[in-house]
């Protein structure tokens, strides 16, 4: 059986946080008794909810993932490979979905502003009414 120490870590700094299982759960869209679960290193967090987490309790993930430490044999079928190789990839495209998604939303929020910023400095003629607004 394979055991990572990665969910001792995560409960250090979740603990570290101040927060939660249960705000950690909601935050990823999981169950508490997950979190509960890779805490007590009963299962191993999906490469989108560790990243996730790393985030969130503010984490190098460089420094994390040297922290990690296998015990026992590891065996992969082609069909585990696979199918977790699918899996990751399906998290990774969800993952930078939504890093986009709010990218965006902070562009257009920018936009907003610099547009707001302008008009107010033409109206108090900063800078003449012919200035660009984007």
């Amino acid at each position: 059986m394979t055991t990572i120490r990665i969910g001792t870590e995560l409960k250090k700094a979740r603990e570290k946080k101040r927060l939660s299982q249960q705000e950690v759960a909601d935050y990823l869209n999981v169950s508490q008794k997950t979190i509960s679960n890779i805490e007590s290193e009963k299962s191993l967090p999906s490469l989108i909810h560790l990243i996730s987490c790393v985030e969130l309790y503010e984490m190098d993930l460089h420094e994390t993932l040297k922290k990690i430490r296998f015990r026992g044999k590891i065996t992969i079928t082609k069909k585990d490979a696979h199918d977790s190789t699918n899996s990751t990839l399906d998290e990774l495209k969800i993952f930078y979905e939504r890093l986009i998604k709010e990218k965006d939303t902070q562009i257009t929020i920018l936009e907003l502003n610099y547009k707001e910023l302008i008009k107010e400095l033409k109206r108090v003629n900063i800078i003449d009414n012919n200035h660009p607004e984007v």
